[in-house]
């Protein structure tokens, strides 16, 4: 078992060391995540979600192209990249 562990971290990392991975499946959830932090007052969108490696060669979870609206519609911020 511990072995498939060390494989699978090692695979990982290697697959990272190539580019990021996209993880949009993650998004809805760090949406709602995002929402609830604001209060349920203002909607997010996000352009995506990636797993890469930082600066540092330590793995980061990043999200591009956020926006973020007040209950009018009105943009109040964005991002190109968060983390």
């Amino acid at each position: 078992m511990f072995g498939l562990v060390v494989m699978g971290m090692l695979g990982l990392w290697w697959r990272l060391s190539s580019g990021p991975i996209d993880l949009d499946l993650a998004s809805p959830w760090l949406i709602a995540a995002i929402e609830e932090n604001f209060g349920g007052y203002h909607q997010v969108k996000v352009g995506g979600t990636q797993l890469e490696r930082d600066e540092n060669g330590r793995t980061a979870l990043r999200m591009r192209d956020i926006v973020v609206r007040d209950p009018d519609g009105t943009v109040v911020a964005t991002a190109p990249k968060a983390r």
